[in-house]
């Protein structure tokens, strides 16, 4: 009571409660054929006058045709031809300006280096672009070069292998590569160039690149201690160049012949020299062939290291056995290549 009378209108509603009276006319919100709010669920959710409303003439004319159709039309004709312009744009700029910049690139090393290669002389190697063969030891490691020649070598195989990584199918950059790197004495390097070269080359470069790999073998070969491994590298190598039987150029010959003389097997590296003879071989070939097959050496890794061997210290040539080749030639290059 004493909070009654301190506080008047305690305890009473803050708001008078409004009467609810029903309602009879239309609602506001609602047309007359409408159903009400309340019962619009109970109804057609589309109702007459949407149906009529569909219908009336112009809205749409029954004899056009379907919307966006047209659209569709321009848009299945205009894609194909913006695919095949982005197609043909990346094309452009991931393969052929690549290439075209190797080529360039290519042909100037060639004319720089040109010079060098025709005074390189390698020991009993006929490889074209090179000066030819001399008398010496094909197994040696590192060929005899002018310090400047070598460096301008250097030079042109760091370039030409950072271009390679660019275009790694590029068969003429691989062949020059190849090239190169035999010069310098880096066999392995050599072999996966050639190698790259006789997949994706035509037929001129798979043969240059065969004939790469048959000197790549046979210098490898007569570095091998083991008699075993010494054939299988001499015998891979033969197999190059006995797959180039329709090639008989003075090189491919001359490079047979060494192999076979390697391999012991004189009366077939005789017929060879009886086969440069009647081509008119330069008379140097057939020379050094001939003394090639009176005593081959067969060096091993300490006599390389000590320097080329004499004719007087060559081992006399004796029966080797035949071996049986391995299925994958190239995993058993790659075993007898790390013993270098």
């Amino acid at each position: 009571m004493l909070v009654a009378a301190a506080f008047p209108g305690w305890g009473r509603p803050l708001c008078r409660p409004v009467p609810v009276v029903p309602h009879s006319g239309p609602s506001v919100f609602t047309s007359g054929t409408m159903p009400a709010m309340d019962n619009r669920r109970l109804g057609d959710r589309r109702g007459e006058d949407r149906r009529e409303f569909r219908q009336q003439e112009g809205r749409r004319d029954p004899e056009r045709d379907p919307r966006n159709l047209r659209r569709r039309q321009i848009l299945a004709l205009v894609l194909p031809v913006l695919l095949l312009g982005a197609a043909a744009a990346a094309h452009q700029v991931w393969v052929v300006q690549p290439n075209q910049r190797a080529q360039v690139i290519l042909e100037s090393s060639r004319a720089s280096i040109a010079p060098v290669l025709a005074r390189t002389r390698l020991p009993m190697l006929a490889l074209p672009g090179t000066g030819g063969p001399e008398a010496g030891d094909p197994s040696v490691v590192a060929i005899s070069l002018l310090p400047g020649d070598r460096s301008q070598l250097e030079r042109t195989e760091t370039e030409l292998d950072e271009l390679w990584s660019t275009v790694p199918r590029s068969a003429a950059l691989a062949s020059q590569l190849g090239l190169i790197r035999l010069v310098l004495g880096r066999d392995r390097d050599a072999r996966r160039a050639w190698e790259s070269a006789l997949v994706y080359g035509n037929s001129d470069e798979r043969t240059g690149a065969r004939l790469g790999l048959a000197l790549v073998a046979l210098r490898v070969g007569l570095r091998q201690e083991n008699e075993q491994d010494r054939l299988f590298a001499l015998e891979h190598g033969l197999t190059h160049l006995q797959r180039l039987s329709d090639v008989r150029s003075p090189e491919v010959l001359f490079n047979q012949g060494v192999l076979l003389a390697a391999l012991q097997r004189a009366d077939e590296a005789r017929s060879v020299v009886s086969e440069l003879r009647s081509q008119a071989s330069p008379p140097l070939l057939i020379e050094l062939l001939e003394l090639w097959i009176e005593g081959p050496p067969v060096a091993s890794t300490a006599e390389i290291e000590g320097g080329s061997p004499s004719a007087d210290s060559l081992p006399e040539a004796r029966s080797l056995p035949t071996i049986d080749l391995p299925a994958d030639p190239s995993r058993e290059m790659d075993s007898i290549g790390s013993t270098q």
